[in-house]
């Protein structure tokens, strides 16, 4: 006897920011804060956002908290956010792709 499941899929994104300058321990650690709090309020989770000190660049996965998937909207938002920032010199979102392949 075969089991029939539900397909399921929950889709994320790669979001890549380079900074104008190289940033410390501490000013980076202060991005990162307001970055993931205005992610989890608009019900995202971040992974990631890794680099080097001093860093110049970071990247993240980022996925709809729970079982869902983000938005366009989203993904959006988060690339505005990043562009608004003044210490922000760059902001990419990649393609949609399915988190669970």
């Amino acid at each position: 006897q075969t089991c029939a499941l539900p397909i399921f899929q929950e889709f994320v994104f790669q979001l890549d920011a380079t900074f104008k300058s190289s940033m410390d321990a501490a000013a980076y650690e202060a991005f990162i804060d307001a970055f993931t709090g205005f992610a989890d309020a608009k019900g995202l989770s971040v992974w990631g956002m890794g680099g080097c000190l001093p860093i110049t660049q970071t990247g993240a996965w980022i996925q709809k908290s729970g079982r869902d998937s983000p938005a366009q909207t989203d993904r959006d938002a988060l690339v505005t956010w990043l562009l608004e920032r003044p210490d922000v010199a760059t902001a990419v979102a990649g393609d949609f792709v399915d988190g669970w392949h």
